[in-house]
């Protein structure tokens, strides 16, 4: 008996891919800077592999091949790569850059302008029971290009809706003197039962009617030497009076 032999060939495809490239590899490769079949990875055979395999068979029943036995074969497979080549390009716009656009009109710049002298008037602050005295916390914002030697706003109280006004100085400030030479009070008392007399600390008030509501009154300075001081201003953040009513407390904040 005779032996065969079988042959099989088998033929590798030939694979193909789209390289896509940037903006900016693009104008490099319009302007000549660049070329594009280094930037696609394009190149030459990267090599090639053969392997090899053989069978020896085996004898069948009293050496017959057909009875049992195997015949002996061998195979083999190479491989082989020829690397990456451009064939064809084209230029395509691809919108996969974002260009953000802000757009600003009816622009204003504005800035305050202060007068030299300004004044802040309440309305009358009523007790149900007649007012014995009154004293005053404040919490100011001075812009810190003035001068720190002096007050830049002045207070007063008036028992008699605005028809006369007396100086007073707010309990957390430092001890300050008026125009006429005498250390504003702290404390002005209204109508005292007993013979007094002023201090550097009270002042006392004696009116032709019980007193029964009060006003405070705030005159806001500028200092003038300094450069462009129309800009610029005191600020009166907060101001409570402490009415002392005869026989009780009562706070009054605004």
């Amino acid at each position: 008996m005779g032996s065969g032999r079988s042959e099989s060939k088998t033929h590798v495809k030939i694979l193909s891919r789209e390289v896509k490239m940037t903006y900016l590899q693009s104008v490099q490769i319009v302007a000549g800077d660049a070329d594009v079949g280094l930037l696609a990875g394009e190149g030459g055979g990267v090599g090639s592999h053969s392997s090899s395999q053989s069978d020896p068979g085996r004898p069948g029943f009293l050496g017959i091949p057909f009875l049992g036995g195997k015949p002996a074969s061998s195979s083999s497979m190479s491989t082989s790569d020829s690397g990456w080549v451009i064939n064809r390009q084209w230029r395509e716009t691809h919108f996969d850059k974002v260009r953000y656009v802000i757009g600003l009109k009816d622009i204003g710049i504005f800035f305050y302008e202060f007068t030299d002298v300004s004044e802040i008037v309440s309305v009358p602050f009523r007790s149900p029971k007649e007012i014995a005295k009154v004293e005053l916390r404040v919490v100011e914002q001075i812009p810190t290009i003035f001068k720190p030697d002096r007050r830049y706003i002045e207070y007063y109280v008036s028992p008699d809706s605005g028809n006369n006004w007396y100086r007073i100085n707010p309990l957390d400030h430092p001890t300050i003197t008026g125009d006429d030479g005498q250390i504003v009070p702290r404390t002005i008392t209204f109508n005292t039962d007993v013979g007094a007399v002023d201090s550097d600390l009270q002042k006392f008030v004696k009116t032709a009617e019980p007193v029964f509501a009060l006003r405070y009154r705030a005159v806001l300075r500028s200092d003038t030497t300094v450069q462009d001081s129309q800009r610029y201003s005191p600020v009166l953040k907060k101001i409570s009076m402490l009415i002392y009513p005869k026989g009780g407390l009562r706070e009054l904040s605004s």
